[in-house]
């Protein structure tokens, strides 16, 4: 998750070619879809991406609310690759004025992750 969160960075940094030396350095043969979409739309290779999309979509590991809100999709959402693999994975048609208020409300802020709850802090008070 680090390495590609460094690589968006320097991409979405105006380094695209630092970001492309990132991902590239590293064996992503064994990691999930969910690792691997990101990659794919980092790598701006769109048709693999929504391909990707189609399949965590309907398989119920990526919700609407992740395609809307993550913003390794920023650029990715733009594209009609992304539309039409939207439109068929849930059946409607992606509006980000829509879509993204409502992502809002699922996005676990803290965690990133949809309808988690958030990772209660607890501070505790030393007695010394």
């Amino acid at each position: 998750m680090f390495i590609v969160n460094r690589a968006q960075a320097y991409k979405f940094g105006d380094q695209n070619e630092k970001a492309q030396e990132i991902l590239n350095d590293e064996d992503w043969s064994s990691v999930g879809k969910r690792f691997l979409i990101c990659i794919e739309t980092l790598r701006d290779n769109y048709d693999q991406a929504s391909e990707l999309m189609k399949e965590l979509g309907k398989s119920g590991e990526m919700r609407k609310a992740e395609f809307a809100a993550w913003p390794v999709f920023k650029e990715f959402r733009k594209t009609s690759e992304f539309k039409r693999a939207y439109q068929d994975t849930y059946g409607e048609e992606f509006t980000i004025s829509t879509t993204a208020d409502k992502a809002s409300m699922e996005i676990d802020p803290s965690t990133g992750n949809a309808d988690e709850p958030a990772l209660q802090l607890q501070q505790t008070e030393s007695r010394a």
